[in-house]
């Protein structure tokens, strides 16, 4: 789609004569200042001063206090609030100095924007911005150098109809005319985005489908036998396919002629089972339930709340399964959870645990998945250490209470559901837990959730 605006490129020579003030005065609805608030050497905020002078690019304001900001022809600057005049530079000459006082204002107001518009006798320049950048201009015969941007100008006359064409190899030319009066105001510059031109291209191929790229530019999935609108040109044609190789060529798409090409793609699992595999780290909390209470899960029937840090690794047996080892330490807070009720002891454990797991993708080469699990976890499970030489502690009752560190063994199943959105992964998971006497011979259910990061 071609879109278009016009702008005039202003001489950067222009004198202090060729410089008018059509206006200066106060802009009440305009709080840049109060936005900004830059304070000057007396501790007040600074005033704004917007200053619009069309097509004068690098002006210097000698007043200004901080940074200067320039778009779209405006000038947004910062001065001290006993400025009395504002000294206008371009590079080492002067353009025009503002006083104040001539425009009814004594003193600038702190914390107020004002608003200066100033206008330029001007040379007749009109810019071009164009795309592509390797495009070619031509206004009336005369060729238009272009910049590495894309950005030229031409030199015109008033009351002189001018033709211009934009063209490229692979899009479509744009031919205009315009021509400028006295009358006119300003110009703007013309924009102008070429649009490509596109022919349809039958792809044939080995594989289901695949994932097209042009110059670097994903043109999205082709299926076998698919007819697609490419840009004619000579360009890089890429093919990306699950379980496959990369492929590549030159490939030249004339404007006049059948297109067909065939991707033929060679398969790579051993490269694809790397991709996939990834080693994650995650963190979570949730609540624990004697098994005893498994049918009442609530507030009123936690007993603990555990929290975990691990990581894992995750291995893809094929595409829809997966195996995960991983090893984790867990914290169980609460206080039923405490060794003892007077202290602050509690268990904490070093578990690994592996889950089978049933994995659906939910893009190509499994970015983003879901996936559902179950396995064995095995762990050793301890009470945290007291900072007690004797190992005992006397409670209020006068009873001598053991807190010396003693561990056993822990042991369970855990059921695991998990997104993974490209490095992103929030899980769900149930673990059923025991040991003979820390975290009790019936056992516990922790649901829990937690976040995780893939590398």
């Amino acid at each position: 789609m071609i879109a278009l605006t016009i702008v005039c490129l202003w001489s950067s020579l222009a004198m202090a004569q060729d410089i008018e003030i059509k206006l200066v005065e106060t802009s009440a609805l305009d709080y840049t200042s109060s936005k900004k608030d830059l304070k000057d050497k007396l501790g007040k905020v600074c005033p704004a001063i917007k200053v619009q002078v069309p097509g004068l690019n690098n002006l210097i304001f000698k007043e200004a206090q901080g940074e200067v900001y320039f778009n779209a022809g405006e000038y947004t600057l910062f001065v001290p609030s006993d400025t009395r005049q504002l000294t206008v530079m371009n590079d080492s000459k002067l353009l025009c100095t503002i006083d104040f006082a001539e425009w009814n204002i004594a003193s600038l107001t702190p914390a107020t924007t004002y608003r200066v518009i100033m206008s330029v006798n001007r040379q007749l320049n009109l810019v071009f911005q164009v795309q592509p950048v390797t495009a070619k201009v031509t206004v009336s015969g005369q060729t238009v150098q272009l910049d590495k941007n894309g950005v030229g100008s031409f030199v015109y006359n008033l009351n002189q109809l001018y033709r211009y064409s934009v063209s490229a190899p692979g899009y479509s030319t744009v031919e205009e005319s315009f021509m400028v009066t006295p009358e006119d105001d300003s110009l703007e510059p013309l924009h102008i985005a070429l649009e490509q031109k596109l022919v349809p291209m039958e792809f044939k191929t080995n594989v289901k489908e695949f994932e097209l790229i042009i110059n670097g530019e994903s043109w999205g999935t082709v299926k076998k036998g698919q007819i697609v609108n490419v840009p004619v040109g000579s360009w890089k044609f890429e093919a990306k396919a699950d379980n496959h190789q990369p492929w590549s060529t030159s490939v030249t798409v004339k404007e006049d002629s059948k297109n067909q090409l065939y991707v033929e793609m060679d398969k790579a699992k051993a490269e694809t089972g790397n991709l996939r595999n990834r080693f994650s780290i995650f963190a979570g909390g949730g609540v624990a339930f004697p098994f005893g209470d498994r049918t009442n899960m609530d507030k009123e029937h936690a007993k603990g709340f555990p929290i975990r840090l691990g990581v894992d690794w995750e291995m893809f047996v094929t595409r829809w399964f997966t195996l995960r080892p991983g090893i984790e330490y867990e914290h169980f807070a609460g206080h039923e959870m405490r060794r003892y009720p007077e202290v602050s002891q509690y268990p904490y454990a070093i578990n690994f645990s592996v889950s089978a797991n049933f994995n659906l993708p939910l893009g190509k080469f499994n970015r983003n998945h879901f996936s559902m699990g179950i396995g064995p976890l095995v762990g050793y499970v301890s009470y945290t250490k007291m900072d007690d030489t004797t190992n005992t502690v006397t409670s209020e009752s006068g009873e001598v209470l053991d807190v010396s560190e003693k561990g056993e063994l822990m042991y369970g199943v855990r059921a695991d559901v998990r997104f993974t959105i490209r490095h992103l992964i929030f899980g769900f998971n149930a673990d059923y837990l025991r040991s003979n006497k820390i975290i009790s011979e019936d056992g516990m259910i922790t649901p829990m959730l937690y976040l995780g990061y893939k590398f």
